[in-house]
């Protein structure tokens, strides 16, 4: 898992730790890019002055001057860099676009000598640790894909006839919704159109109307691989990352599913993860049988993503500020394996208070349903 939290350059700023090129440092003269080399029409290793490079921070373009704007290298196309020791390794079409020209540069460096790579795996680790925490996720609902946790048919008993409220274990559930667009969907299609799939996982199931719809890709306005498609659904029809079921098969039986319509068949709150069952039908039908007693769903199930759908500001600072935290106990244990001195260990849990605070505050505290 990547962060998503805070970026690596975010977290070289919080610490003050990012060194730049041009150097921001001079004062009283022109603050030209680092020319990192001399095309040949047949080099392709050249090295930037300094190492411990930041992703996403740098770029590189050729031109015969540098008070000449020249031409973008593009990456992966032109050239790959090894961020951690500066070495920009140029493609054979790289070397054929800078011919005998000057390779230009711009970017940011860690200036402790930590890797883009280290820094990444400090915040890894602090996202787990928030998410471990507070028993939720961050995302933005509009991301293509955002890294939501879904839970797949989870179950709960039956609450009676007069208590029809469930609370599922995890919350919030992301505002992501979409609609059909465009085509119809037909009985048994395996591709349904939408709007957008911005928000939904890259694959598990999907809410249109009373159909529960499995599906195993998608692309920006479709899903594909859909199966159990029973009925068909014109479009404006919403669809939504969550499906709930009751079941009123006797005890003893395989249970069979009834898969309930939003609004008409159950209400939700999103933020506090409130199911509301409203099916009168199941009342009614309790003179046809007496098993289960009076017929009324003796098992719910939920299948449905959780997590905010939106990244808070306080959110990524708390990131930023455990994954400084894992940081400095990094440093100063290196610090004191070389027998340098001068450090107060104490200070690594200055924002220790400000941590806790922000995780009790976020912290999802699993509701029983009784």
């Amino acid at each position: 898992m990547t962060a998503t939290y805070a970026t690596v350059t975010e977290l070289v700023r919080f610490l003050n730790i990012e060194g730049t090129v041009p150097s921001r440092s001079s004062t009283g003269a022109a603050r030209p890019d680092e020319t990192i080399g001399t095309g040949d029409s047949s080099t392709t290793k050249f090295y930037t002055d300094q190492a411990y490079v930041i992703s996403n921070t740098y770029s590189f373009r050729y031109s015969v001057s540098e008070g000449v704007a020249g031409t973008a290298l593009v990456e992966t196309t032109d050239y790959t860099l090894n961020k951690a020791d500066g070495t920009l390794t140029l493609t054979g079409t790289g070397v054929n676009d800078v011919g005998t020209d000057n390779i230009y540069s711009e970017y940011s460096y860690c200036t402790i000598s930590l890797t883009d790579a280290m820094l990444q795996e400090a915040l890894d680790r602090a996202q787990v640790e928030i998410d471990n925490y507070t028993n939720t996720h961050f995302s933005t609902a509009t991301d293509s894909t955002a890294d939501y946790t879904q839970e797949t048919n989870e179950k709960h008993p039956g609450k009676g006839k007069y208590d029809r409220d469930y609370y599922l274990n995890h919350y919030p559930l992301p505002n992501v919704l979409t609609t059909v667009s465009g085509t119809a969907v037909a009985i048994a299609d395996t591709t349904v159109y939408v709007a957008d799939t911005s928000g939904f996982p890259t694959s598990g199931y999907f809410l249109i109307e009373s159909d529960k719809i499995q599906y195993t890709g998608k692309s920006s306005t479709s899903f594909t691989g859909c199966t159990s498609v029973g009925a068909a659904h014109s479009t404006a029809k919403n669809i939504t990352p969550y499906v709930l079921e009751i079941s009123t098969t006797a005890s003893g039986s395989e249970p069979a599913w009834t898969v309930l319509s939003e609004d008409s068949e159950f209400d939700m709150d999103k933020n506090t993860g409130k199911v509301h069952v409203f099916r009168d039908d199941f009342v009614l039908d309790v003179f046809s049988t007496s098993n289960p007693p009076r017929l009324v769903p003796n098992r719910f199930r939920a299948t449905y993503i959780y997590g905010h759908d939106t990244i808070p500001a306080d959110i990524k600072r708390l990131c930023l500020m455990i994954a400084a935290k894992d940081l400095m106990h990094t440093i100063v244990k290196n610090k004191h394996l070389y027998g340098s001195d001068g450090f107060n260990p104490s200070m690594i849990d200055v924002d220790e208070d400000w941590i806790k605070q922000t995780l009790s505050a976020y912290a999802s505290i699993q509701s029983a349903n009784i």
